[in-house]
Formats: C-alpha cells, structure tokens, sequence
C-alpha cells in the first residue's frame, strides 16, 4: 500500500488494467459497452494520512495524496479528448492519437503510400472523451493559524 501511495502517478495503468483484467474474469458482460471497451479507474477512500492544504508540498507530486478542506468554488463539467480518431482527408485512412495536454493531430499518415502530414478531420464518435472539472477547495478554519489568511487550491 505505500508503495501504490509513493508511485501512484507510475502504477496507476497497472492498477487499471488489474480492475479490468479482474472484471472480465468474474464479470465478462461488463467490460464492453456500445463504443468497444469500457475505461476502468481506481478509487482509494478513508486513505489513512489526510493532508492539511499548508502542509502540500512538490515533494508530494505523482503521490496518492488525500486532503481535507471545503469546497468553495467548481466549474460545469465539461469534455476532456483523450484518444482523438482522425480521418486522413487525402486516403481517408482513419488512425488514433492519444491526447496528452493539448489537442494533437496525426503527424504523418499511417498509409506508406500517402504524403499528407496537415489535412485531418477529428472523429468524435470514434474518439474517446473524460469528464473534467475545476474545483478550487479552501482549507478549514481549524487548520487556518491565528492572524492567517485560508489557503486554497
């Protein structure tokens, strides 16, 4: 368990696929839906250290950390691509990019034969989205020191 709190940002596939390799071993009819094969994601509750705000720190960055504080403000939630699918417009041939931080096209065609590296047209319902959403999160007033201002985040 603490290696998974120490590493999470690095073991968090693993985690995934053990959930979906477990489910389609005792559960086979849940791990597809209409769109091919579902996502499946793990949640960890009552994690036994809680983190005051003032107490994050970078070294805590790609740790499993839990916090506790009051939820002041959140946005709408909104679609995220995580697998764009894209058409080439010059041999329609249709290929995958996975999204990491910025909407990214193909760089070159997957077809030997053609030359397009710039015409693209996304495929949204060949592609894959997550839900987001922002929420800023104050820490509690038993945890503000005396004369201090509430941190957030």
């Amino acid at each position: 368990a603490d290696s998974i709190a120490a590493h999470y940002h690095r073991v968090e596939p693993y985690l995934m696929q053990a959930v979906k390799s477990l489910l389609a071993k005792h559960v086979p009819d849940h791990t597809d839906d209409d769109r091919g094969e579902k996502s499946f994601h793990v949640s960890f509750h009552n994690f036994p250290e809680v983190e005051a705000i003032r107490g994050l720190k970078t070294i805590k960055i790609g740790q499993l950390t839990s916090i506790s504080g009051t939820v002041t403000r959140t946005s709408q939630v909104r679609p995220e691509l995580t697998v764009g699918a894209f058409t080439c417009l010059e041999c329609f041939t249709e290929q995958s990019v996975l999204q990491q931080f910025k909407y990214t096209e193909p760089t070159m065609c997957l077809n030997p034969a053609c030359t397009n590296r710039k015409r693209w047209k996304l495929l949204p319902q060949k592609s894959t989205f997550t839900d987001w959403q922002k929420m800023r999160i104050q820490e509690n007033n038993s945890e503000i020191p005396a004369g201090s201002m509430p941190r957030s985040l």
